[in-house]
């Protein structure tokens, strides 16, 4: 597993635009998003900090193995 984090000082909704974007241009798929947020508000509770995680993966390296 691999973790990669950025700080940027653009909000949430336009840092994550260019981070689709940008994987998409490095030929990165992304499996799923998972946005903690929302997930916890389903169950009742609060969570203040904006929070989203991504599976990626580059399609093209499992058919290279």
């Amino acid at each position: 597993m691999f973790d990669y984090t950025v700080e940027s000082r653009s909000g949430m909704e336009e840092t994550i635009e260019k981070l689709k974007t940008t994987l998409m241009e490095e030929k990165f798929g992304t499996l799923w998003e998972f946005d903690i947020q929302a997930k916890l508000q389903e169950k009742g509770l609060e969570l203040t900090n904006l929070t989203k995680f991504w599976k990626c993966v580059i399609p093209m390296k499992p058919k290279e193995c």
